[in-house]
């Protein structure tokens, strides 16, 4: 029960070709553990001309270092285990002996080392809205498919939890997440019609669009108990719009629902996409 970090995990896929700039002075890239770097004004700014593509497995993920397209650094880690596994997706050989690459990079180190303090909330329900659960298919929705697996073995009487605290205790439970999938054939008139006002006034998570619906304007709202400058948005739109997504929308996906304490499944061995030696 060590912490694993994967400093350079290059074997997921053929790097982009795209430059990653760190860190951005107009957007905060720097989350959870790491948040605090995003006050520092550094001396001098990083380019990373080839980041490798996020890994393709489902489950979990919390990103530390976020960047234009995909995440740069992010947790993934099993449920009922205090053991983080870490992925770096930066090529840091190439700006190490820079100040700012030296301090970013030693902040990942030290983060990565540290006890993760106990399990995060990840027990908050979900409703989907459409399409019917019984057409969720893992071909096509392997993320949506994921969530509701683990839903229903929640609720399953005679299914037994193998580890004992997978799913952390809440005091106070959070409202369910409303998602609502507009991926694939465009809706009939009918079907549009029966869908209820995806409302600002609780959470929704839009995944594509459809012509036969509206969504509101996007409303930041105050989480309960934060400081009055964290403000997150009611209502998420991916406008990812193809079935199965791409990676990298799959990967935003199960960013958004971690962030809303949805449980997507434990951590699983996964065929990696990997590039020829």
């Amino acid at each position: 029960q060590i912490n694993v970090l994967v400093v350079d995990a290059e074997w997921f896929g053929t790097p982009a070709k795209e430059e990653v700039r760190l860190p951005t002075v107009s957007e905060d890239r720097f989350h959870y553990g790491l948040a605090d770097l995003n006050r520092y004004a550094w001396p001098q700014g990083v380019a990373f001309p080839e980041v490798t593509g996020p890994w393709p497995g489902i489950a979990n993920r919390w990103v530390w270092i976020d960047g234009p397209t995909s995440p740069l650094v992010e947790e993934v880690r099993a449920a009922g285990s205090s053991r983080r596994i870490v992925f770096s997706y930066l090529p840091w050989r190439l700006q190490l002996g820079i100040e700012t690459a030296d301090a970013i990079f030693m902040s990942v180190l030290q983060e990565a080392a540290r006890n993760s303090g106990g399990e995060r909330r990840l027990d908050r329900d979900f409703v989907l809205v459409w399409p019917p659960a019984e057409t969720v298919a893992p071909a096509t929705r392997p993320v949506l498919a994921a969530c509701l697996r683990e839903s229903h073995a929640r609720r399953d009487p005679t299914t037994i939890i193998e580890e004992k605290g997978s799913l952390a205790d809440s005091p106070v439970a959070r409202p369910p997440l409303s998602i609502l999938d507009l991926r694939g054939p465009a809706l009939s008139t009918n079907e549009a019609a029966a869908l209820p006002a995806v409302s600002p006034n609780q959470d929704w998570l839009v995944l594509g669009t459809d012509a036969g619906v509206m969504l509101p304007e996007p409303v930041a709202a105050q989480e309960p108990g934060e400081p009055g400058s964290a403000k997150k948005p009611r209502v998420i739109l991916l406008e990812d719009d193809a079935l199965p997504s791409s990676t990298k929308g799959q990967v935003r996906l199960m960013q958004i629902l971690t962030d809303h304490g949805v449980f997507i499944g434990k951590f699983r061995d996964t065929k990696t996409i990997r590039r020829d030696p």
